[in-house]
């Protein structure tokens, strides 16, 4: 299990037929669903979950990359029907990594890089629907950081993830808090 609310509903991973599903678990009435894959896939993973009980994963989609691998991208199960695709930055994966009551999710998605461990940026899908906008186009005055990483937000919008910090001359990972401006 990955995630739990306050209406007793869990989501997680488990395995359906030797292969990776999202699922949702309601334990008030020992109701389990497995969560359908993004169309052309054939795996996903179930994150985080909201009181409304939609969830947010990452899913195999029918695109590969330039090594013929698969692309998997983050996706907002409202908890019946199909998962909605909620795409990437670029033409490369993606995955959603929780959701807040008011339907806000953050993740990450890869973007072209010579590393070989690869790049990642830190994500806001507004209103749970594409486009993703990178979080740090929506951080002012952010000088030395590179906002890599968002893992959670909560309902008053915070939002907490990993970056990297150039300070006297070093960069390193560190965790980082993003709060709301009032407009």
């Amino acid at each position: 299990a990955n995630g739990i609310n306050a209406v007793n509903q869990v989501c997680g991973v488990g395995y359906l037929q030797g292969v990776e599903r999202a699922y949702r678990f309601d334990l008030d009435n020992d109701e389990i669903v497995a969560i359908p894959v993004l169309p052309g896939g054939a795996q996903n993973r179930g994150y985080r979950l909201n009181t409304a009980g939609h969830v947010v994963g990452v899913s195999e989609t029918d695109q590969l990359d330039d090594e013929g691998d698969p692309i998997f991208h983050g996706f907002l199960w409202k908890g019946a029907g199909a998962p909605i695709d909620l795409g990437s930055l670029t033409t490369s994966s993606s995955s959603a990594t929780d959701i807040n009551g008011q339907g806000e999710i953050v993740g990450t998605s890869t973007v072209p890089s010579t590393s070989l461990f690869g790049e990642w940026l830190a994500l806001r899908w507004k209103d749970g629907v594409p486009p993703a906008v990178a979080l740090e186009t929506e951080v002012p005055d952010r000088p030395s950081w590179q906002l890599r990483l968002a893992w959670g937000i909560n309902d008053t919008g915070w939002i907490v993830g990993n970056g990297w910090t150039t300070f006297r001359g070093r960069t390193t990972s560190s965790a980082y808090l993003l709060t709301p401006i009032e407009q």
